[in-house]
């Protein structure tokens, strides 16, 4: 049985941009963390699902902070 991960998006500061062609969550998360893996935070954070391609012209939120991020995975 896999471990359910919740996560609440209150009060996080985030920077919302427009997704351009060929824009990738994962790489989003490299630029922005350091480690592609957390592309899962943003993909949650915009409401999107979990696919890591995502269409352009897509609104998208990017928190912040990570290590706020993660203080919240409950």
């Amino acid at each position: 049985m896999q471990d359910l991960i919740l996560i609440y998006f209150f009060d996080l500061e985030v920077e919302n941009l427009i997704l351009d062609e060929g824009s990738r969550l994962d790489h989003l998360a490299a630029q922005n963390y350091g480690d592609g893996s957390y592309w899962w935070v943003i993909a949650a954070a915009s409401s999107i699902g979990w696919g890591l391609q995502v269409p352009a012209g897509t609104i998208i939120s990017i928190p912040s902070d990570i290590n706020q991020v993660l203080s919240l995975v409950v």
